[in-house]
């Protein structure tokens, strides 16, 4: 065990591999199973606790005992200590023990949402519960075995929920869906929202279970619920009476005026202001196999230029018998840090005037090691005449970088409609700069640029519309891509967020209903609204209501989409949902001069192949300067025409 992970043995002493705390993760042996839910290790001052989920299995059972033995970051450990704590480990494997369905009765509407939850307790532990049923069905009190014609029986095993098909032969779909999951499961009798349901370890010994479930209308009257529970140690157990009964009556929902429901929100509500920054986006690269700059071994000096794969400069070599150095011609070529190089012969006479023997040209290879050294190989040399001395000698010598290897920087910054472009290597180094997007759309060429930094407009508001994925730029021998994503859009309409107050509204009353924003499917009625405000509301997505504040459309709300049918007699156009916070139909908190609305809606995603929720939106003026970046947050239903 460390700080963050904790390990099994196997039976043969061999680790079962780690498990990192709040993983969920359990593993086995034949004695024991250890669960990361509830172990922990938690560090004060200098103390180190450790608290461990264990549960042993028959017939590992009888007095067992507790040794510890800790080690520090040095390796240095305390042995093998007795944990002093004894305990006795029973024979008898117990089964898991369930508690009623709740709510045990009530009444609602087919097709309306109600969630369900029981309790499943193992004395061996929770993370042994793998799997458990609720059933509902209109038949007598369960009896193992029996199967009415139609029921809604469904199955959790770990972290996954499947529903039982028609046949009550196998599982609709085939297979499970995850907690949490957006895709509904349907049989003819009943439906099942991932999503909204869930399982909790309350204990190291219980987890509650709780499904989101709608009837259909053919699947009514009075039902019955069982719950099933089965631990991984081979124990089971049915509650074979009902746990409550259910009345479904076939028909379309009643308002309940003034009334609200216990659950919770359909779904959370993001209330944190969106991130409505573009930071800049850059990528460099040092051509470390480009030979270009000045070197030396231990006895000469090369100052060399590359330009493709062609080798230029100069040869110092010092000369014993003049102050001033020989200086011969170099010329070569070489690619990926291997090149081959000649040298032209000397003057005739040194800058003393000492003759120098006319020896043909030498050549000698070069291997870049790395960005500040290679290994140079000679294979022929220069003497002297006049003093039978080396200048050059045969062999091998090691080379030694002596300025910046040339190298390429790009910076684009969109939201400053800026590219930057910082150019490395020897002052004497100079080459042509060329900067493209991936369509080819040119940013800047500029010839005969040596080291420096240089500022182009990035010319962001000139593209054409479509994906942008890089930035590829290329000087001298450095070449590089920037990885980008921003899409320019075509002429769009968007809508900046502003709420309607119903108090600053003229217009005569009309009749509304108003949903409380949970799984009930309450709703209020007898209510009225100014005709002019339910006009603002259904155009901008949100309103300041007189009577019960904040709401949105029935239509765009999570709750109209999924959960609760239309009232008798209403209309999307005259039905609304109380909300606590100004909202778009991303479900997130709108914020002034933060927020945009588009078209169509972006929720849910797919339905626009422009904008999806939470995207950024650079806005940009005719001249390419910044204005503002914006969330994609919302739904504007008019912003499809308009365009003049």
């Amino acid at each position: 065990m460390s700080t963050s992970n904790i390990f099994l043995h196997d039976d043969n002493g061999t680790s079962l591999g780690p498990m990192w705390f709040g993983s969920g993760f359990q593993e086995s042996n034949s004695k024991c199973s250890l669960n990361v839910t509830g172990t922990n290790v938690t560090l004060s001052g200098g103390q180190y606790t450790v608290t461990v989920n264990v549960v042993f299995k028959d017939p590992y059972n009888g007095v067992k005992y507790t040794w510890l033995n800790g080690y520090d970051t040095n390796g240095v450990a305390t042995g093998w200590i007795y944990g002093n704590a004894n305990f006795t480990i029973p024979t008898q494997d117990y089964p898991p023990q369930t508690v009623a369905v709740s709510p045990s009765s009530g009444s609602n509407q087919p097709g309306q949402l109600q969630q369900f939850s029981y309790t499943a307790s193992d004395i061996n532990g929770a993370f042994t519960i793998y799997h458990s049923e609720l059933v509902f069905n209109s038949g007598p009190s369960w009896i193992p075995g029996y199967q009415p014609t139609t029921r809604c029986k469904i199955i959790q095993d770990s972290n996954f929920i499947s529903l039982e098909n028609d046949a009550q032969n196998g599982y609709v779909n085939g297979g499970f869906a995850p907690f949490g999951s957006s895709q509904a499961i349907s049989n003819s009798q009943c439906t099942v929202y991932p999503s909204q349901s869930r399982g909790v370890a309350t204990s190291l010994q219980s987890e509650t279970i709780t499904f989101a479930v709608a009837f259909t209308s053919s699947f009514n009257g009075q039902l019955q619920d069982h719950i099933f529970a089965a631990d991984n140690l081979g124990s089971s157990a049915w509650d074979t009476q009902a746990d409550g009964t259910w009345v479904w009556t076939v028909g379309t929902a009643t308002g309940t005026a003034n009334s609200g429901g216990p659950n919770p929100p359909a779904q959370p509500i993001a209330t944190l202001p969106p991130d409505v920054t573009a930071p800049p986006v850059t990528n460099s690269v040092q051509q470390c196999d480009d030979i270009t700059g000045t070197w030396t071994d231990p006895i000469n000096t090369y100052t060399l230029s590359q330009i493709g794969t062609a080798v230029t400069g100069s040869l110092s070599l010092p000369d014993p018998v003049c102050s001033a150095n020989v200086v011969v011609s170099i010329n070569g070529s070489g690619s990926n840090g291997i090149f081959t190089l000649t040298g032209s012969s000397p003057p005739p006479a040194d800058a003393c005037g000492n003759p120098i023997q006319a020896n043909p040209p030498f050549t000698f290879s070069v291997n870049l090691s790395s960005c500040s050294s290679g290994v140079q190989t000679f294979a022929s040399g220069l003497s002297g005449s006049s003093y039978r001395k080396s200048l050059v000698a045969p062999g091998t010598l090691v080379w030694t970088r002596n300025t910046a290897p040339p190298g390429l920087k790009i910076t684009l910054d969109i939201a400053a409609n800026q590219l930057t472009a910082v150019l490395s290597g020897p002052s004497s180094q100079q080459g042509n700069l060329s900067v493209t997007y991936n369509n080819g759309a040119s940013i800047t060429t500029v010839g005969g640029l040596h080291p420096g930094s240089y500022s182009y407009p990035a010319k962001v508001h000139t593209l054409a519309a479509g994906q942008y994925s890089s930035v590829n730029a290329s000087w001298a021998n450095s070449s590089l891509s920037v990885p980008v994503s921003f899409r320019v859009s075509p002429l769009t309409r968007f809508s900046t967020y502003n709420v309607s107050s119903e108090a600053s509204c003229t217009a005569p009353a009309t009749p509304v209903y108003v949903f409380e924003n949970d799984a009930t499917c309450t709703y209020h009625y007898g209510s009225n609204f100014k005709q002019d405000f339910v006009s603002f509301v259904n155009l901008n997505g949100t309103g300041d209501s007189g009577e019960f504040g904040y709401v949105k459309p029935y239509g765009v709300t999570y709750l109209g989409k999924n959960v609760c049918n239309l009232p008798p007699n209403a209309t999307s156009a005259n039905t609304f949902v109380k909300i606590k916070d100004i909202t778009g139909s991303c479900n997130s908190t709108v914020y002034s001069g933060q927020s945009l609305a588009v078209n169509p809606n972006p929720n849910p995603d797919g339905n626009n192949s422009n904008y999806l929720c939470g995207d950024k939106v650079l806005i940009m003026g005719a001249g390419g300067q910044a204005n503002s970046v914006r969330a994609v947050q919302d739904y504007c239903p008019v912003c499809n025409t308009g365009f003049d």
